[in-house]
């Protein structure tokens, strides 16, 4: 344990005396402290005591919730009343920009911006509530809705400027918000990872590269790595990729991200594209937990499976909640890893949990989409015209004969028939901390939000191509859409939780909203316009209070 007894030199007054601070740094983080010491006269003695007030990232100061509450109680205290003078007439529409700006405030969005972007923070808000209101809008009519909405820029802001925005953008200050946001929210739930592809027109962008576009695009494309949080279903960090980088190559430095974020207890969900041995090599050996799943066809997997089969599918082992059979088993990973400083290889066995489901559902239309494969196969020979591509497949499924008089006769393979049909209604999970298996399913399954995330950001967000010419441009404007898509993601659980998709769209409910006005007069604070109860209750649902 190391020691920092310095002041840090962050000081507040609110007519009061100030309160020293002195930091400590605890396994690599350093924690900060205010020294409370008093004199009691009748014992004749001083008692000290420290509190817990928050950490150091990157030299910034993050408090904790008690604290900020603190903080804000002495400034509502100390706060002068008054009207705030103003010099022109004017309304503006008010109800949706209040909400992004409670929400901002409520998750710390606003402050970590203003931390990190001191002379933009308000820009990069303006854009990115523009984003959230004006669904697949391009950026080059935010104008138009600058005059009628209040925004914390206030002002207008240009094609050309929102240009020069995106490219100031810088990499260290990404990074700075992204660790303060990880800071606030990140403690014990588990993170869904996931990569997607934006196509792009542009030769001027280095990534941009042909792949495996995920939207069956033939166009070249970059590549999205997102990072989300599973409870909160907030994201928490993404980065770009070429577009020619495979899912499976990408974890590794992910992982090496995560670090630079400083999260203490990691848990990672991910789809079996991201399954090799070396990546849970990786994984083990940085002690984070996981849930992922893999192919059924892997020979640890069969192995187990096969001593099973019979057994899962009886009525003790059928989830009704999920309609689906289940197996769970603690399993050997045979570990290695070459060590960095030696270079020797070190092997051991780590404990996993292995959990086998079967869906009968699944089982009965992975047949139906198979037989339609063989029924498209035998039309192919028989109308004598065979696809190249399909060379092996006619050949495993099929003794083909051909004599001058019958012409082609096929006889199915029913040995290799079967044995492709085997594992049809199967799926697997592994994890090393996700023991219960109909856990594990609820927290894979819950997975989809990054689906989600990824719908969101392509669509409404405007994202399903990159409409830049240049490299800080594109790191830019994904940065703004990342902002946007936190406001998002907040709504989307606030509605799912309380039902509102029964009633409203997204953007019914924004509308809903945004109708309320702010009046402003010289002379006179501003003030709101007439409110429903409807509006007052969907306020109240989204977790912020009235605006008054």
């Amino acid at each position: 344990m190391a020691c920092n007894a310095a002041d840090i030199g962050i000081k507040y007054t609110y007519g009061v005396m100030h309160v020293p601070r002195r930091t400590q740094v605890i396994n690599g983080t350093e924690y900060v402290y205010e020294y409370d010491s008093k004199w009691d006269s009748a014992k004749q003695y001083g008692t000290h005591k420290r509190h817990y007030i928050g950490k150091m990232v990157d030299g910034v100061f993050v408090p904790n919730q008690k604290y900020l509450l603190q903080m804000e109680l002495e400034e509502v205290k100390h706060k002068t009343p008054g009207p705030v003078p103003t010099t022109r007439c004017c309304r503006a529409f008010y109800g949706a920009t209040y909400l992004f700006d409670s929400i901002g405030e409520k998750i710390g969005i606003t402050a970590d911006l203003r931390a990190c972007f001191p002379s933009t923070y308000k820009q990069i808000l303006s854009l990115a509530y523009y984003l959230v209101m004006e669904d697949r809008n391009p950026l080059s009519r935010f104008p138009r809705w600058a005059k009628s909405h209040t925004h914390p820029f206030g002002s207008n802001i240009p094609s050309q400027r929102s240009s020069e925005l995106f490219g100031s953008i810088e990499e260290d200050s990404k990074q700075r918000f992204f660790r303060l946001q990880s800071e606030r929210r990140l403690e014990r739930e588990f993170l869904a990872y996931d990569t997607t592809s934006i196509s792009s027109y542009s030769k001027l962008l280095k990534q941009v590269k042909y792949g495996k576009n995920k939207d069956h695009d033939p166009l070249a494309q970059i590549n999205l790595a997102l990072l989300y949080g599973e409870e909160s279903r907030l994201p928490v960090y993404y980065r770009k990729l070429p577009g020619n980088i495979v899912d499976v190559m990408t974890l590794r430095n992910m992982l090496a991200d995560i670090d630079f974020l400083q999260l203490d207890k990691v848990q990672l969900v991910m789809d079996r594209g991201f399954y090799s041995e070396a990546n849970i090599n990786a994984l083990y050996q940085k002690h984070y937990k996981f849930l992922i799943a893999v192919r059924i066809s892997l020979k640890f997997v069969q192995q187990e499976l096969d001593g099973v089969r019979d057994t899962m599918l009886s009525r003790s082992c059928y989830s009704s909640k999920y309609r689906l059979n289940y197996h769970s088993s603690t399993v050997d990973w045979h570990y290695s890893e070459i060590k960095k400083r030696s270079g020797v290889l070190e092997t051991g066995k780590r404990r996993m949990y292995l959990h086998l489901f079967f869906n009968d559902q699944r089982a009965a239309d992975d047949r139906v989409e198979f037989n339609d494969l063989l029924d498209r196969l035998e039309h192919e020979l028989y109308s004598g015209n065979p696809v190249p591509e399909h060379d092996n497949l006619y050949k495993k499924y099929f003794d083909i004969k051909q004599t001058p008089v019958r012409g082609i006769t096929l006889t199915p393979k029913q040995d290799a028939i079967d044995h492709a049909e085997k594992n049809y209604g199967y799926f697997a999970l592994i994890s090393n901390g996700v023991k219960d298996p109909l856990k594990a399913l609820q927290i894979y399954r819950s997975k989809d939000v990054i689906e989600k995330a990824f719908g969101n950001l392509k669509d409404r967000l405007n994202m399903r191509r990159t409409s830049v010419s240049s490299d800080e441009n594109l790191e830019g404007k994904l940065f703004v859409q990342f902002i946007a898509l936190i406001y998002l993601s907040y709504i989307d659980k606030a509605m799912r939780d309380n039902n509102l998709y029964n009633d409203y769209t997204m953007q019914e409910l924004l509308d809903e909203l945004d109708i309320i006005e702010c009046f402003e007069q010289p002379g006179h604070k501003p003030h709101i316009g007439e409110m429903t109860k409807k509006q007052a209750g969907l306020y109240k649902c989204l977790g912020v209070a009235t605006p008054t």
